[in-house]
């Protein structure tokens, strides 16, 4: 879901370095010298498929990564893995959320009685200044801006109900981002 402040901030950004930026493009201009396209990622689940596990997005696990065939474990991008938090399946594509599976996993096969529980977030370096996203905005229904996106420090919080159940920020350091997701838990919970 978007966070209209923060796109507003990344498209300016974006052109003050000099980046001809196109949303919805359909041609691409032959006069550049480099062109980026960002067109989603289709995780490759026909391996899955043809193993018998379930798969719909990708493969579905629970919070322990065990797919629908006892023994088979998926994590990472082709992971739709259960998110007890939000309760309902979700999926990541981004590399730290993979790391955190596959951490949490290996910690699993080990024997060790983890399960998934984080507040899901990534990140995005543009231009020496990092952005962050926690959590999942589905279903909020308000929205809150403290600060600014353009300046060094900004909390973008998702709300329902008059709750954070998720967040876009810049310029948190690591006191405020735990603040932050512990806000997060405490909100998603108490909508439950």
């Amino acid at each position: 879901l978007g966070c209209p402040p923060l796109s507003e901030a990344l498209h300016e950004t974006y052109r003050e370095h000099g980046v001809d930026l196109r949303l919805e493009a359909r041609e691409i201009p032959t006069e550049a010298d480099i062109v980026v396209a960002g067109v989603g990622v289709i995780p490759n689940t026909e391996l899955a498929q043809a193993a018998g596990l379930e798969v719909n997005s990708g493969v579905v696990v629970n919070e322990r990564f065990e797919s629908s065939k006892p023994g088979i474990y998926a994590a990472g991008d082709v992971a739709e893995f259960y998110d007890p938090l939000y309760r309902k399946h979700r999926r990541i594509e981004h590399w730290s959320t993979a790391a955190y599976h596959g951490t949490t996993l290996g910690r699993i096969l080990a024997g060790e009685p983890e399960r998934y529980d984080a507040v899901s977030a990534f990140f995005s370096e543009e231009f020496g200044k990092t952005f962050r996203y926690f959590g999942d905005a589905s279903g909020h229904d308000d929205s809150a801006l403290e600060g600014d996106f353009r300046g060094d420090r900004a909390v973008f919080r998702f709300l329902e109900g008059g709750r954070t159940i998720a967040a876009a920020a810049t310029g948190l350091d690591d006191a405020e981002v735990a603040e932050l997701t512990d806000e997060i838990r405490t909100g998603v919970s108490a909508a439950a």
